[in-house]
């Protein structure tokens, strides 16, 4: 499984449409874009939903190691993403940051849930 998390930085399609096959597209920033790192992220976009790995951010242009699968269009958000896996109850466990809507992502299943997690210990039962 994949969780996503907003982080301190808003990152976005910022063109009319990102076509499927693409590996450059344009990415709005709101915060220095010296703060995005390269690595996974989630673009949540319901069933089209789907991780990317981003090498880089540049003149407003994200580039990605594999072209996407599917179109996305603009304002999609991309959110950065780490992949866990259940124990063998098929629990999984995650220290995060603070209240936040956590998106929950499955390679073969696309966004599986959308939780919303307020400050202290949550617990969260999806079906999988």
């Amino acid at each position: 499984l994949w969780l996503a998390v907003p982080a301190g930085f808003d990152l976005k399609i910022a063109q009319t449409r990102a076509e499927a096959g693409a590996d450059r597209f344009r990415l709005y920033c709101k915060g220095p874009q010296a703060a995005v790192p390269a690595g996974a992220y989630l673009i949540a976009d319901g069933e089209e939903s789907e991780i990317v790995l981003l090498r880089g951010l540049e003149d407003e242009e994200g580039a990605l190691a594999a072209p996407l699968l599917h179109a996305h269009r603009r304002s999609r958000p991309l959110l950065p993403a780490q992949r866990y896996h259940t124990d063998a109850q098929g629990r999984l466990t995650a220290v995060l940051p603070g209240a936040c809507t956590l998106e929950v992502y499955h390679p073969d299943r696309g966004l599986l849930a959308s939780l919303t997690l307020e400050q202290g210990e949550n617990r969260q039962t999806i079906q999988l």
